[in-house]
């Protein structure tokens, strides 16, 4: 309470101008809100924003060393690195100045420069201590790559300065944007940088480890003129440290900051979720959340055009309780592409509208095309197709539903020259109909269905292609749901997500597939329920570079390829599936990788049920693996939390642990395993705590070549060979155990071994 009378108290109606921008700002402001210039006269840490004199060294506060910012480059024309010409200043703050500059040595090319100048400082530890701060930003930011982030080319250091180059974004900022805006923004616009928004947000929380921006608001967010948004100024960003208890000063901005950002607790990815729902509040209603921060009036009794779902969408967002807040950015952003789908027409247009048109081959309706229908149509119109074989390819370019009369199996559109249907209207919908997209010429590959922009509903429909997918959504605006259809046989995947495009499958059935299944990629998002995917020949599911998705309830069996495949940071989370019979592994994580996996039955696939390998760190919670080769293996620096599973009946290793792999197993139960139940060697780790191990008939662990494990308050028991076998320099640490009922020793340890075995009861 006493923040909030404190922030309400500060909201004031006497106003004064930043010096380095020119931006308005509440006069008791002690930084500018657009740029983050000081107002005061005194020295403000960099570290933690706390006030100091002009005379402090360090901070009084944080202890950490103080800068002040001196000269910088104003000169039009001045080269520094050897190849960044400058041409102008184009913005500063407290800690830095940004120019535009070319870069003469790729053709001029524009680039954005960020400088942080310490050449007043005269301590060297000091200066090496800034630097190093930089530095580490400079480097958190050259990793990243997304398409609403600015890229990072370069860094380097000059004298006692160091430099940035990112690409220079043409635009302006969302808080410019409403400066000019007289009346309420559109609600779709709304939306759609929300997704935006929700994505790149979703990129970062996603990295090893999560990067919390901290500042999201109107002001660091840079709006292109395709309307495309970059999330600028990663000023305050940190690294998520999961377990610290406390990381917080009060930083941000007010109204945007979330309440956990200025007391003493930790901040995690739901604060940027509280300080997006302040920003889509404030574009929404043009209200400042900063006038009164922490109270958000309703949105639709000052904009009614507000739809009743966006207003309970960011009603959650804004929860003062972080508990109660959405629990990912992911879900959020998943909520927020719902409200762009519409309504199927085929729905709509029966109870309001008379407009509609019947197709026949034979002659016995308007017309015996379906293109010739099309064409002719009204926005709003249902055309009826009868029985027949229609060998053509239609163009959706306007508000049309599509509707097969009769059975589905006799409705047949095929095309050899071109797609069976592009979307490339605001909305359609297409409905019992069976769409063969045929490829006479091996040089030319067309899709089922081409969705590059607007919201396409498919229902009830068999696809099938001999050219390349059945269906293909890419593009910011391309939007589909697809309900109870049969795709298969297709030369490529059955679905193909990318460049931004958005698809909800459910209760579909997807076969025989040549290529995997689903391929989500290029920031594709998929939700996937009650569907299946089987005996296609590569992957069922396979999410890389920033594809995400939601696949829930479904299941994916007798596919050659691995069930589902996630690398290259892709990201999903996976409920309640059964992933089974495959001849492949059942699940792959690789290559930072990031998945959530709850609730699934893996079952029977020729090789492990998961793999984690290179970097790829999964959560695996309540899942049941079982009667296969391996149960889990994890390697190359992989990481992963395992809790509450249950590993069993593989033939080989129910875990499998080397080359440094380093999994987390809490409450999980390994048993009836034809050989190991854990395995660890070539210097693979982990912890096993609060686990079961029993009635393998291989040891029931083995540690060998350098494996590392510490195994933590568990059960060993009932193995028909030893309890915990360590051999040839196997190292690691085994406390407070029960080993017990194990036909060999319950422990045995060889020469050049290096365990340490504490208050253990072996019996």
């Amino acid at each position: 309470m006493k923040l909030f009378d404190y922030l309400k108290k500060t909201a004031s109606s006497k106003t004064k101008t930043c010096p380095a921008c020119n931006k308005v700002n509440r006069e008791d402001a002690k930084f500018c809100t657009s740029c983050a210039a000081s107002f005061s006269q005194n020295r403000i840490c960099s570290s933690c924003g706390a006030e100091n004199s002009d005379t402090s060294r360090f901070c009084h506060q944080c202890a950490n060393p103080l800068t002040v910012l001196t000269k910088t480059l104003e000169e039009t024309g001045s080269i520094i690195g050897s190849r960044y010409e400058i041409q102008k200043k184009i913005g500063s703050g407290g800690m830095a100045a940004i120019y535009k500059a070319y870069d003469i040595r790729l053709g001029n090319r524009i680039v954005a420069v960020k400088e942080m100048s310490v050449s007043d400082i005269t301590k060297e530890k000091e200066k090496q201590s800034i630097f190093e701060a930089f530095k580490r930003e400079a480097e958190i930011l050259a990793k990243l790559n997304h398409p609403n982030l600015p890229g990072v080319s370069d860094y380097f250091s000059d004298m006692n300065k160091q430099y940035l180059v990112m690409d220079f974004i043409d635009g302006m900022t969302l808080a410019e944007l409403l400066e000019k805006t007289e009346g309420f923004l559109e609600e779709d616009r709304v939306i759609n940088w929300g997704i935006q928004l929700c994505n790149v947000l979703n990129y970062l929380h996603s990295q090893t480890p999560p990067i919390i921006f901290r500042d999201l608001k109107p002001g660091n967010i840079m709006l292109d003129e395709n309307d495309k948004i970059k999330l600028i100024d990663f000023g305050i960003a940190r690294l998520f440290k999961k377990g610290k208890t406390s990381d917080t000063i009060c930083m941000g901005t007010p109204g945007y900051a979330p309440p956990e950002q200025y007391g003493k607790g930790q901040t995690d990815a739901r604060s940027d979720i509280y300080s997006l729902g302040a920003t889509l509040h404030h574009l929404l209603t043009l209200h400042d959340p900063g006038d009164i921060p922490f109270k958000f009036d309703p949105i639709r009794e000052i904009n009614p055009s507000v739809s009743k779902a966006m207003e309970n969408i960011i009603i959650r967002a804004v929860e003062m309780d972080i508990d109660k807040r959405w629990p990912t950015v992911s879900e959020m952003g998943q909520v927020l592409s719902s409200l762009q789908i519409p309504q199927p027409l085929s729905l709509s247009l029966s109870t309001t509208s008379l407009n509609f048109l019947r197709v026949s081959p034979s002659g016995t309706g308007d017309y015996k095309t379906i293109s010739e229908a099309i064409k002719s149509a009204k926005p709003e119109t249902t055309i009826y197709v009868h029985p027949g074989l229609y060998r053509e390819g239609l163009i959706l370019d306007k508000a049309i539903s599509v509707i097969g009369e009769g059975p589905q199996e006799e409705i047949i559109i095929e095309n050899d020259s071109d797609n069976c249907i592009l979307m490339k209207t605001d909305r359609a919908t297409v409905c019992n109909l069976t769409l063969r997209c045929r490829s006479s010429e091996k040089d030319k590959n067309y899709y089922g269905v081409e969705i590059i922009r607007g919201h396409l509903i498919i229902e009830d429909c068999n696809i099938s292609s001999t050219s390349r997918s059945c269906i293909a959504i890419h593009g910011a605006t391309a939007n589909s749901i697809i309900r109870r259809c049969k795709i298969h046989d297709a030369r490529g995947s059955a679905v193909i997500i990318y460049e931004d495009g958005v698809s909800s499958i459910d209760d579909c059935d997807i076969s025989g597939n040549t290529m995997a299944g689903i391929i989500v990629f290029q920031q594709g998002n998929l939700t996937m329920r009650q569907s299946r995917i089987h005996k296609g020949k590569d992957q069922g599911i396979y999410i890389h570079k920033g594809g995400m998705a939601i696949i829930e309830d479904c299941e994916i069996f007798g596919n050659t390829g691995t069930g589902i495949q996630i690398e290259d940071q892709g990201n999903s989370t996976i409920r309640r599936c059964k992933i089974y019979d495959g001849k492949d592994h059942g699940i792959i994580v690789s290559r930072k990788g990031i998945v959530t996996i709850e609730e699934c039955e893996i079952y029977g696939n020729a090789l492990p049920g998961i793999s984690i390998s290179q970097e790829g760190n999964p959560t695996i919670r309540n899942c049941k693996i079982y009667n296969g080769v391996r149960g889990i293996t994890v390697s190359g620096h992989a990481r992963g939390l395992i809790e509450y599973c249950e590993i069993s009946g593989n033939s080989k290793s129910g875990l499998e642990v080397w080359e440094e792999g380093n999994p987390i197993l809490n409450h999980c139960r390994i048993y009836g395993g034809k050989h190991h139940g854990a395995y660890f060697y070539n210097k693979g780790a982990g912890i096993l705590e609060n686990c079961e191990i029993s009635e393998n008939n291989g040891p029931c662990i083995e540690i060998t070549s350098e494996g590392n494990p510490i195994i933590r308050n568990c059960k060993v028991f009932n193995g028909q060979s030893y309890g915990i076998y360590i051999w040839l320099k196997g190292a690691g640490t085994i406390e407070d155990c029960i080993i017990y009922s194990n036909v060999l020793k319950g422990i045995e340890i060889g020469e050049n071994c290096h365990t340490v075995v504490q208050n253990c009861k072996v019996t």
